[in-house]
């Protein structure tokens, strides 16, 4: 197994096609340094001569409808000032029909309203508190938790709300990393992964246990994309960021 840099103009297309915008690609302090504060276009013409290669165009083509998807429904997240009201969860579940349900709780740690009232999957609140943060680092911050359950793993992205520097309560969105995945127009070639969580692997099923034994921590230190060799098959991967952890998206590279 073998894991190779890439180079930043490559990271820096891909963060374009992805329209990661502030959230993605290891976050806006390294999207400042790749681009110096410049402000991204808004996307590259996949039907055009982008200067991609042939594996980061079929990256970015698989991912684009999954990583847009993540990037609307965490500004919603973002923009939401307060515990919501019934009405507003109910609207982010019509607008992203992938969702499997919203739950807010208060500081205190009591549920104060989920929509809708029998999730699919209903996520464990006591282990949802347990990433809740006080920094100040932390204010405004998403973060993301993975929970396992008889009926598959479950993608919970969470959103904390501050009143004067203290917290206030939580808002959380949750989803099968299956259903997202299905946005793809070719779900069957989309491997999507955190550390130590094989969340969907499509069809590549064999590589599973190897990519998700990466010690990633060590090679994010550097870099948020790359490609690494698993069973003589190269596999191109991109780090995106919900808050301060990565959620990892690969293809096989094209021969």
């Amino acid at each position: 197994m073998e894991l190779n840099v890439l180079k930043r103009g490559v990271l820096s297309a891909l963060c374009l096609t992805f329209l990661f915008g502030l959230a993605g690609c290891g976050g806006w302090e390294t999207t400042k340094k790749i681009y110096q504060g410049a402000i991204l276009p808004a996307e590259i013409d996949l039907e055009q001569d982008s200067g991609l290669s042939a594996t980061e165009h079929k990256m970015a083509r698989l991912f684009k409808e999954i990583d847009q998807n993540i990037e609307d429904l965490s500004r919603q997240l973002l923009v939401q000032e307060s515990l919501p009201d019934h009405d507003w969860m109910r609207s982010q579940v019509s607008r992203f029909s992938w969702l499997n349900g919203v739950l807010a709780w208060n500081r205190e740690g009591d549920l104060v309203r989920r929509y809708p009232e029998q999730a699919i999957k209903q996520p464990d609140l006591e282990a949802l508190q347990a990433t809740n943060s006080t920094s100040v680092q932390s204010l405004r911050a998403l973060s993301f938790q993975v929970q396992a359950s008889e009926l598959g793993p479950e993608i919970v992205v969470i959103r904390p709300l501050y009143q004067a520097a203290e917290l206030s309560g939580n808002i959380a969105a949750h989803f099968d990393p299956r259903t997202l995945a299905s946005l793809s127009e070719e779900p069957q070639e989309v491997i999507i992964f955190t550390p130590g969580h094989m969340l969907w692997d499509g069809e590549n099923q064999t590589v599973s246990q190897e990519l998700t034994s990466i010690d990633w921590e060590q090679h994010l230190e550097h870099k948020s994309a790359g490609r690494v060799e698993i069973q003589d098959r190269d596999y191109f991967w991109i780090a995106r960021y919900l808050g301060d952890k990565p959620l990892f998206y690969a293809v096989k590279t094209v021969e």
